[in-house]
C-alpha cells in the first residue's frame, strides 16, 4: 500500500516540477518585458564588461 502511495506522490512531484518550471520560466519572461529596456541594456553592457576584465593583476602561482 505504501508503495502505491509513494508511486503516486513521486508523479505528483514530477508534474508539480514541470508546472512550475513552466510557470517560473513565463515569470522571468513577464518580468523582461515590465523592465525599461534602457535598464536591461545597461545590466547586460555592466556583465560582459565584468566577464571581459583583462586589467586584473595576475600572479604567476608557479613561481617559488
Amino acid at each position: 500500500m505504501l508503495e502505491q502511495y509513494l508511486e503516486v506522490f513521486t508523479d505528483l512531484d514530477a508534474e508539480f516540477e514541470k508546472y512550475f518550471n513552466e510557470f517560473e520560466s513565463i515569470g522571468k519572461l513577464q518580468r523582461l518585458f515590465e523592465k525599461d529596456p534602457n535598464e536591461i541594456t545597461k545590466e547586460y553592457t555592466e556583465l560582459v564588461e565584468r566577464n571581459l576584465r583583462v586589467d586584473y593583476n595576475v600572479k604567476n602561482s608557479f613561481v617559488p
